[in-house]
């Protein structure tokens, strides 16, 4: 829904922790891209978007002149990232004891 409303190639559901970002769900808009399960945080855009208070929106116009992102693999690798948008969820923690945790 997201792919199509926005006109957009990929779209991923990411979670982050300490060390990286794995995609739990990756839509694409052709064969073409390479498929990736998870990537280092250290490359990761979520990475960035969930020190955004949750439901704030975290936008990138143009990965490439973006100081952060311009020599990222993933801009200037296969995937080729230019426009990104992430929002940070909270979640209720497993144990259910008030605390939560933040994905993308």
């Amino acid at each position: 829904m997201v792919r199509t409303t926005f006109n957009v190639p990929l779209v991923f559901v990411s979670l982050v922790d300490q060390n990286r970002q794995w995609f739990k769900s990756v839509q694409w808009h052709t064969l073409a891209c390479p498929r990736v399960n998870e990537t280092g945080r250290e490359v990761s855009f979520c990475g960035h978007a969930i020190q955004n208070s949750p439901g704030e929106i975290f936008v990138i116009p143009n990965a490439l002149k973006d100081d952060r992102f311009a020599d990222n693999p993933l801009v200037t690798g296969d995937l080729g990232i230019r426009f990104y948008a992430g929002v940070p969820l909270d979640v209720p923690s497993p144990d259910d004891d008030g605390t939560t945790v933040n994905s993308k």
